[in-house]
C-alpha cells in the first residue's frame, strides 16, 4: 500500500530441482519489527470439516515476513493485516504455519487454524515457549484483546462440528474450555514431541514436565512456562546445539543417521531427526 520500508533479509535456502523458491524466513525492518515465518503446522482429518481444509492457494510462510516487514511498523500492524489476508484470501499450500512477529518490547505468535481462521497470543514478559512444527495454542481469552487476537469463531467452530477437546495442558486448568491446539492440531510427532519436551526441561527443569507421547494429538503442551531463572541468548543458542545429551535419547550414541528422509530407521533413532 506504499513504498517499502527498508528491511533486512535472511534466506531459507531450498535445494534444487525439487524446490526452486528462495524466501525470506527472518527478517527485521528499520522500525525494528521482527518477523520469523518457517514453522509448518498442519491441522487433523477431524478439523477439515464444514470448508475448513486449507487451499491450494492463498498466503504461506514464502511470503509472509516479505509482507509483514514492507508493510508494518509495529507487531500490532503486522498481526492485524496478516489477519485481514487470512480471513480473505485464505491459508495456502495446504499448510498451516505459526508465526513470530515481534520488537524490542513484545512478542506474539500468529497460528492458523484451517482455511481462514487464526489467533495471535502475547507471550507473556515472564514466560517462554518452545515451538516444534505443533500447534501450541492451548487457551485463548479473545475478550482480552491485550494478549489475545484472532477469529472469533475458533472455538465454537470447534464446538458445532463435534472435534473440540477440552481442558489446557495443565491437568484442572481451563478444565471447561476449548483446547484450540488440541482440537485442530496433528501434534506429536516423532520429529517435534522430543524437541518442545527437551527446549521445557532445559529452561524449566523443576516444573518437571513430561514428554507426551508420539501420535498423542489429544494432548498438549503448556504454551507458556515460567523459566527457572532468566534466559540469555547464550542460553537459547546452547538449545539450539542441544542434541539430548545426558538423556536416555543421547544422538551420540545412536547410529549416524546420513538421510533427509530417515523413514524405516527405528522411533528411538528418529524421534529426534
Amino acid at each position: 500500500s506504499h513504498d517499502s520500508y527498508k528491511h533486512t533479509g535472511v534466506p531459507r535456502m531450498t535445494p534444487a530441482p525439487d524446490w526452486q523458491d528462495v524466501h525470506i524466513a527472518f527478517g527485521t525492518n528499520e522500525y525494528g519489527l521482527a518477523v520469523s515465518a518457517t514453522n509448518t503446522t498442519f491441522i487433523n482429518k477431524r478439523a477439515q470439516t464444514g470448508g475448513n481444509s486449507y487451499l491450494k492457494r492463498g498466503i504461506d510462510e514464502d511470503l509472509i515476513t516479505t509482507a509483514l516487514l514492507s508493510e508494518a511498523k509495529t507487531p500490532g500492524e503486522a498481526i492485524e493485516l496478516l489477519g485481514r489476508i487470512v480471513e480473505k484470501d485464505g491459508v495456502g499450500n495446504n499448510e498451516g504455519f505459526v508465526i513470530f512477529i515481534g520488537s524490542a518490547k513484545e512478542l506474539w505468535i500468529f497460528e492458523t487454524f484451517g482455511r481462514h481462521r487464526w489467533l495471535a497470543s502475547k507471550v507473556p514478559d515472564d514466560k517462554f515457549i518452545i515451538v516444534a512444527n505443533d500447534m501450541v495454542t492451548d487457551y485463548a481469552d479473545l475478550s482480552d484483546r491485550a494478549n489475545f487476537r484472532g477469529t472469533a469463531d475458533l472455538k465454537e467452530f470447534a464446538v458445532k462440528h463435534g472435534f473440540a477437546v477440552y481442558g489446557g495442558a495443565e491437568e484442572g486448568v481451563h478444565a471447561g474450555d476449548v483446547n484450540l491446539a488440541a482440537s485442530y492440531g496433528e501434534n506429536n510427532t516423532k520429529y517435534n514431541t522430543g524437541r518442545r519436551w527437551r527446549g521445557y526441561n532445559l529452561f524449566a527443569p523443576s516444573k518437571k514436565i513430561a514428554m507426551l507421547g508420539y501420535g498423542d494429538s489429544d494432548k498438549t503442551y503448556p504454551m507458556f512456562v515460567t523459566p527457572d531463572r532468566k534466559i540469555s541468548a547464550e542460553a537459547v543458542m546452547q538449545f539450539q546445539r542441544d542434541r539430548y545429551q545426558g538423556t536416555s535419547y543421547d544422538l551420540s550414541l545412536a547410529p549416524r543417521v546420513t538421510t533427509l528422509n530417515p523413514e524405516g530407521y527405528d522411533i528411538k533413532e528418529t524421534l529426534f531427526y
